[in-house]
Formats: structure tokens, sequence, C-alpha cells
């Protein structure tokens, strides 16, 4: 889980310890975490922001914050790798799935099993089926 903290904290922790505050005391007063506020006291990085320099830069570059005409057909020349895909819909029976039917149909199968003492089955007689391409004699 990742701790949210300001910058505007983050100094006040560390101006904190460079006056004689222990690291461990800073954190809990100013509930930062631990190795962040360390590896500032140290200057362990160069630059405020971690993580990778970003590609885009920092100004909007589009007309009115919004990409022209063009901008897409550019974007996939630009990136050869990507492709269009068409939305599926959603059947209505999947779309009505819920918690509660799914928690129903795992304990009508467990119903099953327990009445036909195959509670205890090996796992290697288990399969995963989806109905798809599915051959049962090879005419």
């Amino acid at each position: 889980m990742r701790v949210k903290y300001s910058k505007e904290v983050m100094d006040k922790a560390l101006e904190a310890v460079k006056s004689g505050t222990p690291i461990n005391t800073a954190c809990k007063w100013y509930k930062v975490p631990r190795l962040t506020l360390h590896s500032k006291l140290i200057h362990k990085y160069k630059r405020e922001k971690t993580g990778p320099n970003t590609k885009l830069k920092k100004e909007n570059p589009f007309v009115d914050g919004q990409p022209g005409r063009h901008w897409y057909k550019g974007f996939l020349r630009r990136y050869p790798m990507l492709r269009k895909r068409i939305c599926e819909n959603v059947s209505l029976s999947r779309a009505l799935v819920s918690e509660d039917s799914v928690r129903q149909w795992f304990k009508h199968v467990g119903d099953y099993l327990k009445k036909e003492n195959l509670e205890n089955i090996n796992g290697s007689r288990i399969f995963n089926i989806d109905g798809t391409a599915l051959l049962l004699s090879n005419k």
C-alpha cells in the first residue's frame, strides 16, 4: 500500500531529523515512510521524482487541449505494435452474473460432490473446458 504524504510534510520530517529528532520518531510524527526519509537524508536520489523519465512533454502539445484530426493516425503509425480492436458486447446472461449467483453455483457443485462422494478427487482428473473448439471425435 502506497503511503500518501505531501512534499511539505516530508520537508518538515527532514528538518526534524536534522535538528536531532530520531528518524523513527519523525516518521511517526509526520506519517512518512522511514526508508524514504532515510533515502532523502543521505541524498540517495538525484531527482525529486522517482521512476523513469517521462517521454511526454510537460506542456500540452494540443490546440485547446485536444488532439487534432490526424493525431490518432499518426499515433498508430508511430507505435505499429498497437492494434485496433472492436469492443465485444457482453451477453445478457454474463452481465447478470452476480457474486451471490456464483456463490450459489459453488455451493450447488459442493453439495453434488458430497452426495457423489467425490470431494477428494485427484486434481489430475479435473479439466477446465470453455466449450470452444472441443473435439470429441477426430473425423
